[in-house]
């Protein structure tokens, strides 16, 4: 076991959600000074980390080692976890480590895990590093935005943000997260009314952009189905509807509170096992356990029927999933909207929207198309996290090197592709002139859900490669 699986394990110990970074930061900043390297850390919490070259290495350009130390923060319903103050409850099952419960947050540290390893051997060969180490970046990518370009050294960039053993990344989309809000108006539900609370459970979700094209049912987009279906045939109130929790993920979960006159309950129920046997039938592949319950609550008020309608056309004509695909690159995402959170407070309905597109005016384009919607529909649109895509360069040293190294290890060529998953290297290409980047990392499988896990063997083997392409690049 190599010490780097030491170091990810210990960053699982403290709490690093985005935007509750600072403990991690400051961790990181002890750890490199322990260890005698200058280090730097701005207002956004990002930490600048600068390891000479080891002997007979300082002539060589400095290498730019990038990772991201905030991590998505999902559980099961059913687990009991603050992501603000409880270490990960780390198990293994044979080569694989995940958190029980929750997610692992190898996306991404794995990347400060292999960072830390490289700062604490002195017996490595390498080019001068400038380790740098953001923040944010899974709500917008906050903290590359903030980084200081005076702090970073050099113009070639290593990204350890990917999840595929032998795939080198080159290209990714840009995005941005749009806001749409319902102010809406309550009233006392009528006398004879009943409530219930419809659970709509058991979808696997996933990444928004690396599994977007995977047609995994999105929680949100299914309830507002549901209740369509419902409202025709029951004319339904509803009193709230929460599904999701951040935009970059596909929705594993909704619940929605309806009510419905008495003397029709027994046949919406009736209805209500219908609809969830067509889903399961539907979802069969993908979702296998899909699954509608419906349980009688407690309510004293629900949206104005105009409210309620509303809210059903909006999730009906929303744009999910895939929007298009790429004519030049085979099989990859070009541009998607995820539907990722709907959020019922008092009167106010927020429904947020992760959109991606590898094509800037696609882009701007769907983004228009959402806010023309929202006119229409008489609802408030707002966008921010504005990032733009990273271009595919035709010449790339890096690159090279990489794969040269890699087929000398291994005796097969890996696989250089572009991504639908937004990394920060097209922020970074606008901030470091002439950047020449890669990114690739272990096996790491269901990243935003409670279900991640990691290869071990993998994360070791791609540790072995990082250090000995420094040693060649």
């Amino acid at each position: 076991m190599s010490t780097a699986l030491e170091h990810f394990k210990q960053i699982c110990t403290i709490p690093h959600g985005s935007g509750n970074e600072r403990e991690l930061s400051n961790y990181l900043v002890r750890f490199a000074k322990n260890a005698g390297l200058e280090v730097a850390q701005d207002d956004a919490l990002n930490v600048y980390i600068y390891k000479p070259a080891s002997p007979g290495y300082e002539n060589k350009d400095t290498i730019i080692l990038q990772g991201h130390m905030d991590m998505v923060c999902e559980k099961d319903k059913q687990t009991e976890f603050d992501f603000a103050t409880d270490p990960l409850n780390l198990k293994t099952d044979g080569d694989f480590l995940y958190a029980e419960g929750t997610t692992l947050g190898a996306d991404d540290g794995v990347a400060l895990a292999y960072q830390m390893a490289i700062i604490e051997d002195t017996t490595l060969k390498h080019p001068p590093l400038c380790l740098l180490i953001t923040t944010e970046e899974e709500t917008g990518m906050g903290g590359v935005i903030a980084l200081d370009r005076n702090l970073i050294q050099g113009n070639t960039l290593i990204n350890l943000d990917s999840d595929i053993e032998g795939e080198f990344l080159t290209s990714c989309a840009g995005g941005l997260r749009i806001k749409l809000t319902i102010n809406g108006i309550k009233l006392s539900i009528a006398p004879g009314e009943v409530a219930y609370t419809l659970k709509l459970r058991g979808l696997k979700g996933g990444h928004s952009g690396a599994e977007i094209h995977k047609e995994r049912a999105n929680a949100n987009v299914v309830m507002g189905r549901v209740l369509d279906l419902l409202n025709d045939k029951f004319h339904i109130g509803i009193s709230s509807l929460d599904g999701g929790s951040k935009d970059n993920v596909i929705a594993r979960e909704a619940d929605a509170v309806i009510t419905v006159v008495d003397e029709k309950a027994k046949a919406m129920l009736e209805y209500i096992e219908d609809i969830a046997a067509t889903l399961k039938a539907e979802y069969a592949a993908q979702d296998a356990d899909i699954s509608l319950h419906v349980e009688k609550t407690t309510v004293q008020t629900k949206f104005m029927s105009d409210t309620k309608q509303k809210l059903i056309d909006l999730l009906r004509i929303l744009p999910n999933g895939v929007v298009a695909k790429s004519c030049y690159i085979a099989d990859l995402v070009e541009t998607s909207l995820n539907l990722g959170v709907i959020s019922t407070a008092d009167n106010v309905i927020t429904i947020t929207l992760s959109l991606r597109s590898s094509v800037e005016s696609k882009k701007i384009d769907l983004t228009h198309k959402i806010k023309t919607i929202a006119k229409v529909m008489d609802v408030k649109f707002s966008e921010t996290g504005d990032y733009p895509a990273w271009q595919y360069k035709q010449d790339s040293r890096v690159r090279d090197a990489a794969v040269a190294t890699y087929r000398k290890l291994y005796g097969v060529d890996p696989e250089v592709r572009a991504v639908h998953a937004g990394l920060e290297c097209g922020i970074l290409s606008l901030k470091i002139d002439d950047l020449d980047a890669i990114s690739f990392g272990p096996n790491v499988y269901d990243i935003h859900t409670p279900k991640e896990k990691m290869s071990i063997s993998s994360f070791e083997k791609m540790y072995g490669f990082l250090i000995t392409l420094l040693e060649e690049i």
